[in-house]
């Protein structure tokens, strides 16, 4: 509450340079788009926002410009999307370490079936952390029945930064029937022909489950993390790439020709 009040005075003062250090952290949501919807206003009167946030989203969102700081050292002053780029990299190898760490704390079921080797890859079966999207990526891991197994499923969950799922299904909801297991380990994969997804970092968790009564066998969660990177600058959670037409004529990337304008003249 003392956040939302000292906003809501800074914002009513009429003030040259407004600083904003966290706020959008707090609060629901009606309050946080209230206060984007302010911001936003400032910046189409021009005024100067300093807008300090670990909300990566919200950076390439808002800013015009970013500066990322790693202990009281300056790395990046450019484009939003620059500094988030580089922020993701200076943190890439905790990530992967803190992965490493949390794969069992993360784990859930009844182990009578077990899943192991988790990764991602392109669509040629690569190991890779970063890709275009729109590109292919493959999910594999490795599946230990431990006995003869002919009742189950796979399931995998895609999450955003934030936590929220951008995509989550199973192989029964998607109408394939895995074959029998025999009893020993076998290898597992996942194929998606296109991942459209916009720029951010994902997290995928793995589950194995019986066909008729959804038991749990094995279920790890966040447990591979990949990259997307795209040229376009973009909200939400999928990368598109439209087309405009004006008077029914195809408008190109990079403007108008003259001679078309003219035209209409």
């Amino acid at each position: 509450m003392y956040v939302r009040l000292a906003f809501a005075v800074a914002v009513h003062v009429d003030p040259e340079i407004l600083l904003v250090d966290e706020v959008l952290s707090v609060g629901d949501e009606p309050f946080q788009r209230k206060c984007l919807d302010r911001i936003r206003r400032f910046q189409r009167e021009g005024r100067t926002i300093v807008f300090v946030s670990h909300s990566l989203d919200q950076v390439r969102q808002l800013c015009d410009r970013a500066v990322l700081l790693d202990h009281g050292r300056q790395v990046v002053d450019g484009t939003p999307t620059e500094a988030v780029r580089a922020f993701r990299d200076l943190n890439q190898a905790a990530e992967e370490a803190e992965e490493e760490k949390n794969v069992d704390l993360a784990a859930q079921g009844t182990r009578r079936v077990t899943i192991s080797e988790v990764s991602v890859a392109d669509s040629d079966g690569r190991p890779v952390r970063t890709l275009p999207s729109g590109a292919g990526l493959q999910v594999r891991f490795r599946v230990d029945p431990g006995s003869r197994l002919d009742d189950w499923i796979v399931g995998v969950a895609v999450e955003d930064s934030g936590g929220q799922v951008v995509w989550g299904a199973n192989s029964d909801m998607q109408g394939f029937t895995l074959p029998e297991l025999s009893g020993g380990p076998e290898e597992v994969t996942v194929e998606f022909p296109e991942v459209p997804l916009s720029e951010g970092v994902y997290q995928v968790s793995v589950a194995v489950a019986s066909t008729g009564n959804r038991t749990v066998y094995h279920r790890v969660n966040r447990v591979a993390t990949f990259r997307v990177v795209t040229d376009a600058y973009e909200d939400g959670a999928v990368h598109l790439a439209p087309g405009y037409r004006v008077a029914d004529r195809a408008v190109p990337r990079g403007g108008v020709p003259l001679d078309s304008v003219a035209g209409e003249r």
